[in-house]
């Protein structure tokens, strides 16, 4: 077998894992645990999701914190001239990204969603809301003067992110980390096809999630494909909500986040599906393992009782 012939299939295999890894980290750690607080990690489990999202994406955990609260309070809506005029009256200072949906196919098309959202939406509205929340705490706003939906996010990171936060363009150093350690392992020429691939890849992964999650009712998937290319206007529920459930057979490929209208409906559920199916929700199969090892007595993963958000 040639070396090209070799860096690719090593590359296509090894892209393909990371993708599926950084799906299952964001299911199950950024959104879950994280976010909504539907699963508590370990210390332990928590530090390993930290240093595998640092290597696989570079996101910081609490900016996907804060959009993603942003995105469920406001799903696919945003001010109208008057209502932003009483917000920055209530809230002085307050961005718009803090007051609509930071990625909606319905505001800002679908195909958009799909391409921009890694790129252009998700840090448009994390630089914004953020930045906003700090400023709140350091000049000590109650927090119920907050923005009800971001009144309870702590905004204190763990030792690890505190560490990457202080290095020059620490959140880009763990793409480069994991180039280094499949150049050093499988050679510099699978390190680059295999980075190559995996990049648009795991950027079309949240991208796709938010573009397919938000057609509406269809009646069939073909129809779902008509409201993304912009063929059919997308028609909410009977309580207004576009978020839907799709692609099935895709479940397993986006870690278990194609339910999207069911997590819509009740987003404290750490399951999302109450399906027991490995290809259809992988991260909650992995939870549930989880919860059942323990590291000196301690569960890896545990359930709260309380309340998730």
């Amino acid at each position: 077998m040639s070396g090209n012939k070799r860096a690719l299939i090593e590359s296509q295999i090894l892209s393909s894992a990371m993708v599926m890894t950084e799906g299952i980290v964001m299911s199950s750690y950024l959104h879950r645990d994280n976010t909504h607080g539907s699963v508590e990690l370990s210390p332990a489990a928590q530090t390993t999701a930290e240093v595998l999202n640092w290597m696989l994406s570079g996101m910081t955990p609490l900016e996907w914190k804060v959009v993603h609260l942003t995105h469920h309070a406001f799903q696919d809506t945003e001010p109208k001239a008057d209502q932003w005029e009483m917000i920055q009256k209530q809230y002085p200072g307050a961005p718009l990204e803090a007051f609509r949906d930071p990625h909606s196919p319905i505001i800002e098309g679908h195909l958009n969603v799909l391409f921009k959202n890694g790129i252009l939406y998700y840090p448009k509205a994390a630089k914004a809301i953020l930045p906003y929340l700090k400023k709140l705490e350091e000049d000590n706003v109650p927090r119920e003067l907050w923005p009800p939906h971001l009144a309870h996010v702590d905004l204190s990171q763990s030792k690890f992110e505190n560490t990457i936060d202080k290095i020059p363009h620490g959140r880009l150093l763990g793409l480069f980390a994991t180039a280094g350690v499949i150049a050093a392992t499988r050679g510099p020429k699978t390190a680059a096809v295999t980075m190559v691939e995996y990049l648009p890849l795991v950027l079309l992964l949240g991208g796709g999630v938010n573009m397919m999650g938000h057609t509406g009712q269809v009646e069939s998937e073909i129809e779902r494909m008509r409201v993304i290319l912009g063929k059919k206007a997308a028609v909410p529920d009977e309580n207004g909500s576009y978020a839907s459930n799709f692609f099935k057979y895709l479940a397993f490929l986006t870690a278990g986040e194609a339910s999207h209208g069911d997590h819509h409906k009740n987003p404290g559920n750490p399951f999302i599906t109450s399906e027991n199916n490995v290809l259809k929700d992988p991260s909650s199969i992995l939870l549930k393992l989880l919860s059942k090892m323990s590291i000196k007595g301690k569960p890896l993963a545990t359930f709260p009782s309380k309340k998730a958000t």
